[in-house]
């Protein structure tokens, strides 16, 4: 008899979604019609070929890693049974990680936000995240890296529409993960209001609850919070994996009906400490009158974000090639173009193009029909050059979020 190959866990394994991979829980992070989602392409935000490092706006060893991961304790409990055991274990020797799961201290926090309101964001090497393999710049944990992580893209293939659809799909995943990781300390046996309480309380002294040195929890708010777990944190986190896997099928509705429960005191008491010509890049708090923002409320929005991506503006007036930009063939004048086999350039005209985008021949073809007013219909598909182009209604929806296509009656630059 042949012997079969046990089969991995899907959680264990990366879920491919179009050109991105994403963490296998994802599967059951969200209802079963995400899965059918067409995600943009996001060509040119590439971990390997970082294009920013190419402009020379981040360091070659910061790049977008220039950030401490909020990451729910089920992830890490996750990421301790694969082979990112070894990047997980020193931040809980280090008292980096409580039980929510492991939470940037108030020092942390502040410096963080000086750095990036001096646009040090992608240039702070003290910032780059902790699970980075300094070696291959890859991460260690990426199979369980988080909302933010998984649906940051420092360009955007459809522009603002683009930005618009994976903050949408942060906040939903933002909010299942919070909501999640306090069902799971409920679950292992140590209380989320408890804990988020007795965080309120520590904070009214702020200034002592990080290391100076470390940027690590002080020890007296480490061992309040974590009670009789101390000592015994790598077995709560791998608890709280055991209680996702347990309940995979059901995470989305156990999320959606879990009462999530913010710790106010504690975030307003943060927050004051950061001084008022830096608080732009700190986030609004909510108060204790604010509803709390329903999962299945984020779960619409984010589902509007995604067909805003693609449709496209059927019998509603001419469309046609924006005055604003210009195509360059064989663009070697441009740092952007390295490595690139396409082609063509669009490119907005000016000295600081905010599009620029590759093209091949076939697209060129293309968006040329567009140099005289075409109406988004049925005979514009009748145009051999839309069979030369694969998903030629996703390229076009793509030029229009970029506005390298624009309607007539828009004024060049409105």
């Amino acid at each position: 008899m042949s012997r079969e190959t046990a089969r991995p866990d899907p959680i264990f394994e990366l879920l491919q979604m179009g050109n991105h991979r994403m963490p296998g829980v994802w599967r059951y992070l969200f209802p079963e019609d995400f899965e059918w989602f067409k995600l943009p392409a996001e060509r040119h935000a590439t971990c390997d070929d970082c294009y920013k490092v190419k402009l020379e706006k981040y360091r070659d060893d910061c790049r977008c890693c220039t950030y401490f991961p909020e990451l729910a304790n089920f992830m890490l409990g996750l990421a301790l049974g694969s082979d990112g055991r070894d990047a997980v274990l020193p931040l809980v020797e280090k008292r980096f990680v409580l039980p929510f799961g492991l939470v940037p201290t108030p020092l942390r926090y502040h410096r963080t936000i000086t750095a990036y309101a001096g646009d040090r964001f992608g240039n702070e090497k003290w910032m780059v995240c902790p699970f980075v393999e300094p070696s291959t710049f890859h991460c260690r944990i990426y199979p369980f890296r988080n909302s933010i992580c998984s649906t940051f893209f420092c360009t955007n293939d459809h522009g603002k529409a683009g930005d618009n659809f994976w903050g949408r799909a942060q906040d939903l995943l933002g909010l299942v993960e919070t909501n999640l990781a306090q069902w799971c300390m409920d679950g292992v046996g140590l209380p989320h209001e408890t804990y988020t309480r007795q965080l309120d309380e520590l904070s009214a002294d702020v200034p002592a609850m990080s290391e100076p040195d470390t940027l690590a929890w002080s020890e007296h708010v480490y061992a309040t919070l974590w009670g009789e777990w101390r000592g015994k944190e790598v077995e709560f986190l791998e608890a709280c994996a055991q209680l996702v896997m347990e309940n995979r099928d059901d995470l989305y509705e156990i999320a959606r009906m879990q009462a999530g429960q913010d710790a106010l005191v504690y975030e307003h008491n943060v927050r004051s400490l950061i001084p008022a010509e830096q608080l732009h890049e700190a986030p609004e708090l909510a108060d204790e009158n604010t509803e709390l923002r329903p999962v299945g409320s984020s779960w619409y929005k984010l589902q509007l974000a995604e067909r805003q991506l693609w449709e496209l503006p059927f019998q509603e007036g001419p469309v046609v090639l924006s005055p604003d930009v210009e195509i360059i063939e064989n663009p070697r004048d441009d740092k952007w173009c390295e490595g690139s086999p396409e082609p063509f350039m669009v490119r907005s005209r000016g000295a600081k193009p905010k599009v620029r985008e590759l093209f091949g021949a076939d697209e060129i073809e293309l968006l040329r029909v567009f140099e005289q007013p075409r109406v988004f219909g049925e005979e514009l598909f009748q145009f051999p050059q839309i069979d030369r182009v694969d998903d030629a209604r996703g390229f076009l929806a793509r030029c229009l979020r970029l506005e390298i296509l624009t309607d007539q009656a828009q004024p060049a630059g409105g």
